[in-house]
């Protein structure tokens, strides 16, 4: 196992994550534990997804749409004073 972890190791973080996320998409659900509190809290979400359907989009549209933007992580070019301010305004109501 320890030359796997260093092979792992020696991948860029953009190619470790790419991995994750290619290991995440092969699990089945009943794959994924799910503890009593997480499945009460997926129950309590359905049910207003259920009284509400409008408000709903499609599994595959949403995970296309957060693979679109997953790995994005702006530059510091990208980030304006604003949003800075913005942040530390956020920051302050916690």
């Amino acid at each position: 196992m320890t030359d796997l972890t260093s092979d792992l190791a020696r991948l860029s973080p953009q190619r470790r994550l790419e991995l994750i996320a290619r290991l995440w998409d092969s699990l089945e659900d009943q794959d994924v534990p799910v503890t009593a509190a997480q499945r009460a809290e997926l129950e309590r979400q359905m049910a207003g997804f259920d009284q509400d359907r409008e408000n709903g989009i499609p599994w595959e549209q949403l995970k296309s749409t957060l693979r679109q933007h997953r790995w994005h992580r702006p530059t510091l070019a990208e980030i304006d004073d604003a949003t800075v301010a913005a942040y530390f305004v956020r920051l302050g109501e916690r």
